[in-house]
């Protein structure tokens, strides 16, 4: 009988001798005639360990050693469609199911070199080919399963591996623009781009990309009519709006420093010719004024019930609470009744709510999107060579099926579902071409996903750590990821930096793009990263592969696990181009 006991293996790299992989695994009764072939989705996970002289057989659910081996007793016999038996031990054979060959052989190899030698180490190998090999092995395993019951069928999108790389030198482009820019004259490209899409229809930029990285807002801005790809009529852009100053007879030109501070760091400048206050609020709240001069509302006390109130003009101040305050006072003077105040002040507080995104053309800060997707531009092109390889594509295209498949089944107690990198790039590309994206959705979803990059810190993590659950459940104990959820607290998650606009203390008025992104041979280097302890072991939806069956690269994390974060910062005026910086934080 095989026996069972508690697995005791320390966290952290392994031993040079030791090689961990996750099988499926299901062991049968040689004596036993009315076994019944059991699909292999719902064999076991088990996390199977080479060392010096024995093989050993781990559960993965509750980490109870199965069996143990000697290494000279592994048949290694194949049989049909990626089927193999590890051994026979006594009365008990051990059937492994193995759906990648790059994987198998791997393994067969450091199988070979364990049973030649006492003393043998792990073979050493190229890094970047571990990592192309990795998103072999998941193109491998994909196409094995496919055709097997009860593997759940994925619907395929009409996405290729051309799209993805055409997208990716589109991203490129804008990633080597970028290296070359201050953060001020990044923002006036920035402008300049929303300028010529919004004003101009120019319709091959990278703000008609980011715009169609938010497909509902792209598809209520388009009407419906996804192919009519300008604007549906000339609005004033955001470079238009906020080029003058907003109060009464004005029109001073702001400068592009004071532009600047008011957009993206949401501060307060003063006009230098009529002294007023300026800020974003301000630009909204004079558009207000401009719409709304006046109203009639009911009044008692008036000799007709009813009053004409001029609205106040635009308080030199530019704060939306001193204009409501001015309203409020206007309005009891004209002794207007109770439910018309109120009345008014909830149609005020609509059109001037804090969270209205913004003034242009369409409802979304097309700068500000920009300004985000530039963190994930960032992240790519980094490691641009590792991304364009068509295999790792290949990859990134089916795990994104994969994760349409449980977005359309995800359940309604779950808020939000978040993509990995690689997951997340095909699904960009996918957008760029918005008729083919709103197909696929209709057929796989009934409706049209969005996709939402202002999700906050919190609920990012609640919602990786729900993906990753979710993805478990539905392809049978596949992990998502090789990084385990953590859900942070409120506070902790409230320290995240969330803008890429962060200004220095320094004096020097330059800005350069700060990134803690490491690599990805640094993301190959590093240990596993420990498992969430605060709620105890970590639940079986949650465990991540053993170490020698990681995927990173293929799965570098959008959610940021350490501190990939990306912030400005100021240098010194010989430093003219992008300043890598790797912080890696340990887990302990």
């Amino acid at each position: 009988m095989i026996k069972r006991t508690t697995s005791h293996t320390t966290a952290g790299l392994p031993a040079e001798e030791v090689y961990v992989v996750d099988f499926r695994v299901q062991i049968t009764h040689t004596l036993r005639r009315d076994t019944k072939f059991v699909p292999p989705a719902l064999w076991t996970w088990m996390q199977v360990t080479v060392s010096s002289g024995s093989v050993q057989l781990t559960s993965t659910i509750d980490a109870q050693v199965v069996a143990t081996i000697p290494v000279a007793k592994c048949s290694l016999t194949s049989l049909d469609n990626h089927f193999y038996i590890l051994c026979r031990k006594g009365l008990y054979t051990i059937h492994v199911y193995c759906p990648s060959k790059t994987v198998w052989t791997k393994f067969v190899d450091v199988l070979t070199l364990a049973s030649s030698s006492v003393k043998w180490s792990v073979p050493s190998s190229n890094k970047w080919a571990d990592l192309v090999q990795v998103a072999a092995s998941i193109v491998e395993t994909a196409d094995a399963n496919h055709h097997l019951p009860p593997f759940p069928m994925v619907h395929t999108s009409s996405v290729t591996v051309a799209d993805v790389q055409s997208h990716l030198a589109a991203m490129k482009a804008m990633y080597e623009l970028k290296c070359t820019l201050s953060a001020q004259d990044l923002y006036e490209t920035l402008v300049d781009l929303e300028y010529a899409y919004v004003e101009l229809g120019v319709d091959n930029n990278f703000a008609h990309m980011v715009h169609q990285l938010h497909p509902k807002a792209y598809m209520a801005q388009k009407g419906g009519d996804l192919y009519r790809q300008q604007a549906s009529s000339l609005q004033p852009s955001l470079k238009t709006i906020l080029h003058t100053c907003p109060h009464d007879n004005c029109d001073m030109v702001l400068t592009s420093s004071q532009r600047f501070r008011v957009h993206m760091h949401h501060g307060t400048v003063s006009c230098t010719r009529c002294f007023g206050r300026v800020s974003m609020d301000t630009f909204k709240l004079a558009k207000f004024v401009q719409r709304y001069t006046s109203c009639e509302v009911e009044a008692p006390m008036a000799l007709n019930d009813k009053v004409t109130i001029v609205m106040p003009r635009l308080p030199i101040d530019g704060s939306i609470p001193t204009y409501l305050q001015e309203l409020k006072t206007l309005m009891v003077r004209s002794k207007v009744s109770y439910s018309a105040m109120k009345a008014i002040q909830t149609a005020v507080d609509t059109y001037l709510k804090p969270d209205q995104p913004s003034m242009g053309w369409m409802a979304l800060d097309l700068v500000h999107a920009m300004a985000r997707q530039l963190e994930f531009v960032e992240k790519v092109c980094t490691n641009y060579r590792y991304w364009s390889q068509p295999v790792v594509v290949a990859a990134s295209v089916m795990r994104y099926h994969q994760f349409m498949h449980i977005m359309a089944a995800k359940p309604s107690n779950v808020t939000c579902l978040v993509p990995t990198v690689d997951i997340d790039l095909v699904w960009h590309a996918h957008q760029c071409n918005p008729v083919a994206y709103r197909t696929f959705c209709n057929r796989v979803a009934g409706k049209l996903i969005d996709h939402d990059d202002t999700i906050p810190a919190t609920a990012l993590a609640r919602g990786y750590a729900d993906t990753f659950s979710l993805w478990s459940k539905t392809f049978h104990g596949e992990k998502y990821s090789s990084f385990p959820p953590q859900v942070p607290t409120t506070r902790a998650a409230s320290a995240v930096p969330s803008s890429t606009w962060k200004k220095s203390k320094m004096k020097d008025k330059r800005y350069v793009l700060k990134v803690s992104t490491p690599t990805l041979l640094m993301w190959w280097a590093l240990p596993p990263p420990l498992p969430p302890t605060s709620e105890g072991d970590t639940p079986h939806d949650y465990r991540v592969p053993s170490f020698h069956s990681r995927f990173v690269g293929v799965d570098l994390l959008l959610y940021n696990t350490t501190t990939a974060s990306a912030s400005f910062v100021q240098v010194g005026e010989q430093d003219t181009i992008t300043q890598m910086t790797f912080q890696v934080e340990s887990r302990g």
